[in-house]
C-alpha cells in the first residue's frame, strides 16, 4: 500500500506513534503536518496543539494501532512513520512496512537490541569491543567470567536504560546476577569491566548520510552504572574525536540504520574507544536537549524533517556548552525537599525539575527511572557548565525516611 500518488496534495504528513511533549522539540517552524497516534493516558494539550490530527488508541494493541494507521493513511496519506521511544520502535517499523513509506529499518532495530549481534557488527569499525561472552546456560557463567576476567559486567542481552546491569567481583555476586530476573530477562552477556571515562556519541542518519552532532561526557554511579550526569561537548583530543566519529559512522552503516538518530556509548581506555552499546534512538537523560541547546540540532526535528523531505533549519544555540546533574536520594518516603529556589538562582541554570513530592516513595537507584529530578545549565565552556550544574545540584536536599 502506498500513498505516494496523493502525497503531493498539501504538506507532507508524518505519522508519529506515541509521543512525549519533547517529541516536537526544535520543529516549531516546520513545513509539514503531523498525525499523532497516542494512548489516552499520555496525550497532553500541548501534543494536541502540535499535531494536525490526533487519534487515540491503545498503544499496547498492535493490531489496533496498525489498522488505525491504515485508515488514517487511506484518508490522508503519510510519507513517513516514526516512534521516538524504544518500546514503540517495533510497531512503528511494522506500520511503515505496511504503508510502504519511510521509517526506521527493522533490521537496524533488531541488530542493536541484541548486544551480542551489535558486538559482531562493531568489528572493524574502529570502535573496539571489550572481551565478552554470551553464556548459553547458567552453569556456563563461571567459565565465561574466566574468559573475560574479574571483575565482570553482567547485563541483559537485550536490556536498556542500565536496567539489570551488575558488576560481579566474586562468584557470590555472579550467582546473585544470575538470579536476577527483573524485566523477564532470561539471556545475559558477560563482559570485561573497563576502567576509563565514558562518552556518548549522538548521530543522525538521513538522506545525506550519517553525521555526528555531539560527543558528550557521562558521569555514572559507580555501583549501579546508572547515569547521574552529563556535560557537552566532551573534552577529547581532535585525533580521538575523529577516530570516534569515523568509527561510529561505520557502526551505523553496519547495523543498517537508514534514517533516524543514533546514540552510542563508549569508554576510552589507554586512548582507545571501546563500545558499551549503541541504539537507533536519541540519547536519554536529556542528552537530546543538551545537543539541541549547544548545536541547534534537535534529533526529533531532524527525524521528522528528513522523513518529510525538508531541509531542517537549526535553531539558534543557547550556548557553547551544557551540563546536567540528576537528583538521587536514599530510598524511603520523602519528608522534605529543600533548596529549589537557590538552585534556580544559580548562575548558568536554565532548568530545575523535581519529579517527587513529600509523601512519595523513592526506590533504590537501579535504573534511570529511579532518578528523582535534574538541574540543567549552559556555559561558555564545558568546565563552566559542569561547575554550575554541580553548584546547583548541591543546593537541593531531599530527605527521606527509610521504611521496612
Amino acid at each position: 500500500m502506498s500513498g505516494a500518488a496523493n502525497a503531493g496534495a498539501g504538506p507532507s504528513r508524518i505519522l508519529v506513534i506515541g509521543a512525549r511533549d519533547s517529541s516536537f522539540a526544535g520543529s516549531e517552524n516546520r513545513g509539514f503536518a503531523i498525525d499523532l497516534l497516542q494512548s489516552p493516558e499520555r496525550l497532553t494539550r500541548f501534543q494536541e496543539e502540535q499535531a494536525d490530527r490526533v487519534v487515540v488508541v491503545d498503544l499496547d494493541d498492535t493490531t489496533e494501532v496498525a489498522a488505525t494507521a491504515v485508515k488514517m493513511h487511506d484518508d490522508r496519506p503519510v510519507v513517513g512513520v516514526v516512534a521516538f521511544h524504544e518500546h514503540l520502535l517495533d510497531i512503528a517499523v511494522a506500520v511503515a512496512e505496511v504503508l510502504e513509506v519511510r521509517g526506521t529499518c527493522g533490521r537496524a532495530v533488531a541488530n542493536v537490541r541484541d548486544k551480542g549481534i551489535t558486538r559482531g557488527l562493531a568489528e572493524g569499525s574502529g570502535i573496539l569491543n571489550p572481551r565478552h561472552v554470551v553464556p548459553g546456560r547458567r552453569r556456563d557463567w563461571p567459565a565465561a567470567v574466566a574468559q573475560v576476567g574479574w571483575p565482570a559486567i553482567v547485563k541483559p542481552l537485550t536490556g536498556a536504560g542500565s536496567e539489570g546491569v551488575r558488576l560481579a567481583r566474586t562468584l557470590v555476586e555472579l550467582e546473585a546476577a544470575a538470579d536476577d530476573r527483573r524485566g523477564g530477562n532470561k539471556r545475559w552477556i558477560i563482559e570485561e569491566y573497563l576502567e576509563g571515562p565514558e562518552l556518548s556519541v549522538e548521530t543522525f542518519t538521513g538522506r545525506n548520510g550519517t553525521v555526528v552532532r555531539a560527543i558528550t561526557e557521562t558521569v555514572t554511579d559507580p555501583e549501579t552504572f546508572v547515569e547521574v550526569g552529563h556535560q557537552t561537548p566532551a573534552r577529547v583530543s581532535p585525533e580521538l574525536a575523529e577516530r570516534i566519529e569515523t568509527g561510529v559512522r561505520r557502526m551505523m552503516a553496519n547495523v543498517g540504520l537508514n534514517v533516524g538518530p543514533g546514540h552510542t556509548e563508549i569508554k576510552v581506555v589507554d586512548g582507545n574507544p571501546y563500545l558499551i552499546e549503541t541504539h537507533v534512538r536519541y540519547g536519554g537523560g536529556r542528552i537530546w536537549q543538551m545537543t539541541g541547546l549547544t548545536t541547534g540540532f534537535y534529533p526529533q526535528a531532524e527525524m521528522l524533517a528528513d522523513l518529510a523531505g525538508d531541509d531542517l533549519s537549526p535553531t539558534v544555540p543557547a550556548g557553547p556548552a551544557a551540563a546536567i546533574r540528576f537528583l538521587t536520594c536514599p530510598p524511603g518516603i520523602v519528608t522534605q525537599i529543600d533548596g529549589r529556589s537557590r538552585a534556580e538562582s544559580t548562575a548558568g541554570v536554565i532548568e530545575v525539575s523535581i519529579g517527587i513530592r513529600r509523601g512519595d516513595r523513592v526506590h533504590p537507584l537501579r535504573s534511570s527511572d529511579d532518578r528523582v529530578g535534574y538541574v540543567m545549565t549552559i556555559g561558555d565552556s564545558t568546565a563552566a557548565a559542569e561547575a554550575a550544574a554541580d553548584r546547583a545540584h548541591g543546593e537541593i536536599r531531599v530527605t527521606t525516611v527509610a521504611t521496612g
